[in-house]
């Protein structure tokens, strides 16, 4: 299981998008676009500063309307975290502490 330590919002809009760190010190993106939900760990080749990295997916799912929560409409290319965070929770993958702030990085 992915444990989030940190996260920050990167986009305003298509898509949904968050950046952040593990409790291990990786940095993982979560991404929603095209109704398609990832979680993927930044591998960076060499140094970070350079902006050189891979993308690593280790989880990915189709949302349906179904998923979203909070009343929240279905959008397949924008989600708010609510939706994203039970869906990781209830597929077992990402562990995020409750009342984490979530900035927006934009």
């Amino acid at each position: 299981m992915i444990r989030i330590r940190s996260l920050t919002r990167t986009t305003a809009a298509f898509p949904s998008q968050w950046e952040g760190q593990t409790d291990d010190g990786q940095a993982v993106l979560i991404h929603y676009k095209r109704s398609v939900l990832s979680v993927s760990y930044f591998r960076y080749d060499g140094v970070p500063e350079n902006h050189r990295f891979r993308l690593e997916e280790v989880f990915s799912i189709v949302l349906t309307a179904d998923d979203f929560v909070d009343d929240e409409l279905y959008d397949d290319g924008f989600a708010e975290f609510p939706t994203i965070a039970a869906v990781l929770k209830k597929a077992g993958i990402v562990d995020i502490p409750e009342g984490l702030e979530i900035p927006d990085g934009f």
